[in-house]
């Protein structure tokens, strides 16, 4: 069987690559070795030493202009060289947060992560640009740009994001869940706990700047920002900010192996969380397996992880005052919201998402 899977990278620790390295896993379990087009090159070894999973698949790397501008040109005059080799396919999965290459194919599954991405747009004027222009050109019936077609499989990841589409669209976009190991991420209880972590690729849209600023009104706690780096220039304005606020509470791990995640997780009292409008939120589903309570945003997919209101904030002022409760809470209460945490996301459970993704080609793991 000539499976195909579309991703931009697989070098970003974030949610849709772990989505995709999930399903190679249940290919793999069905002897399917997917052929993987992406813009970056990645080997089998990094991708153990990242995300913890032995997975086969053979790489199409696919050849992007380096100016945004000239992609964006090739894009609204040229068709996607990848496209050929697509409908050869017995079977597409589509994790990229584009529009769909095929319209019209009941062997095309589009994973919407978001219809138009605000989040990112807020800190990127190109982004900003690329959606206005992208919009105008679907209003004029160009196939090419309009984000959902009933003609192929749409799936989305959230209630947020299906709510979303759903006021856009009038259409409801059936849910499956990005996953999680959860028993990977199991943690011995007998580790002692402090500190805050917070998990997600240096990027603007992480918000990572709130998080100092509340590192400041904690100088006797640890804060660790682990993540992928995506933005060389936000990384460094990162390291900049914190030098020259003489912070000496907060450590930035840049390309942390899963082994080095998971001891951290394991150590951390708090998962840290503070994007504004996250479409999930699969680090914080990560994190709370790991045995760490949520602080997150109150927005976005966020809400659908973390229920308590107890552990989401809307500004920093609020952040300061619930990791306040949190670290004076007594023990016996944290070990009750961490048994009532972990219930809730063993809907999130790594099977639930392999068997509905597998199911579309009328498989089944066990």
């Amino acid at each position: 069987m000539k499976i195909a899977i579309i991703i931009r990278s697989l070098r970003i620790f974030g949610g849709g690559e772990r989505n995709v390295i999930s399903l190679i896993e249940a290919l793999n379990i069905k002897s399917i070795i997917p052929k993987v087009l992406t813009e970056e090159g990645v080997d089998e070894k990094e991708i153990e030493a990242r995300y913890n999973k032995k997975v086969k698949f053979s790489l199409r790397k696919i050849s992007t202009p380096k100016r945004r501008i000239f992609h964006f040109i090739r894009e609204v005059f040229f068709s996607n060289p990848i496209l050929p080799y697509l409908k050869e396919c017995d079977f597409v999965y589509d994790f990229t947060n584009k529009p769909p290459l095929i319209f019209k194919s009941r062997k095309y599954l589009k994973y919407i992560y978001v219809l138009n991405d605000r989040r990112t747009a807020k800190f990127s004027r190109i982004t900003r640009y690329y959606i206005i222009v992208t919009k105008i050109l679907a209003s004029f019936g160009i196939k090419k740009f309009q984000r959902l077609h009933p003609g192929i499989i749409n799936i989305t990841q959230s209630e947020y994001i299906q709510n979303e589409i759903k006021k856009s669209t009038s259409l409801t976009i059936p849910i499956i869940y990005p996953p999680v190991d959860l028993n990977k991420f199991y943690c011995s209880e007998k580790i002692k706990r402090s500190g805050l972590v917070s998990l997600g690729r240096f990027s603007p849209e992480k918000n990572h700047l709130l998080q100092i600023e509340l590192a400041k009104k904690f100088p006797g706690v640890h804060f660790t920002f682990i993540g992928s780096i995506k933005n060389d220039v936000y990384f460094r304005k990162l390291q900049q900010k914190i030098k020259l606020d003489s912070l000496n509470n907060i450590s930035l791990l840049p390309d942390a192996t899963f082994k080095k995640v998971k001891r951290i997780l394991c150590e951390s009292l708090v998962f840290l969380h503070s994007t504004i409008e996250e479409h999930f939120g699969l680090s914080t589903v990560e994190a709370i397996a790991a045995g760490c309570l949520p602080l997150v945003h109150d927005s976005g997919g966020q809400r659908e992880v973390v229920r308590f209101e107890e552990f989401r904030f809307k500004d920093l002022p609020e952040a300061v005052a619930k990791l306040e409760n949190m670290l004076d809470m007594p023990d016996e209460k944290k070990e009750e919201y961490r048994r009532l945490l972990k219930t809730d996301i063993q809907k999130y459970d790594e099977l639930n998402f392999q068997n509905k993704m597998l199911a579309y080609l009328d498989f089944r793991i066990q």
